[in-house]
């Protein structure tokens, strides 16, 4: 407007008569709004831009952290799986070679005891009855081997 009123006088002084006699004391309230948020603006932007930085400094500041965090659990998480494996793989030897400890265990076992149905070959056995003595053992022995096969 200043440079209208330098350049051009009469068509500044054209312009501010039509616009203060159509709006009359519109024109001064709306020129205080004005006035009022350019002062406004010119005194509290500063403070936001500072705000908005110093929020993204620190947003910056966070992610760098999570980052570190992350890096962190993943060579933690590295390590655990190096170690875990190794002893799984230790665990599953060591699960085979007592599977095969307890086969041959049974084998034997299924060796010494007699068969389901078959006589007794000594007289001893079969005038002390069903539930005592050595056959008692065998037979239970029998059994412990039919379960462990079953299971």
């Amino acid at each position: 407007m200043f440079f209208l009123l330098e350049e051009r006088p009469q068509l500044a002084r054209l312009l501010l008569e039509r616009v203060i006699i159509a709006w009359g004391p519109q024109f001064i309230i709306v020129l205080l709004l004005i006035v009022f948020f350019y002062l406004l603006a010119d005194r509290y932007v500063p403070r936001l831009i500072t705000a908005q930085s110093e929020t993204a400094l620190a947003l910056q500041h966070l992610a760098g952290a999570v980052e570190q965090l992350l890096s962190r659990d993943n060579a933690f998480q590295r390590e655990q799986d190096v170690l875990l494996n190794h002893v799984a793989r230790r665990v599953d030897s060591l699960h085979r070679l007592l599977e095969s400890h307890r086969r041959a265990l049974n084998g034997r076992l299924a060796r010494l005891a007699p068969l389901p149905g078959a006589k007794a070959a000594n007289p001893r056995e079969v005038s002390a009855g069903h539930n005592s003595g050595p056959a008692k053992n065998r037979r239970a022995a029998a059994k412990r081997v039919r379960r462990s096969r079953t299971s």
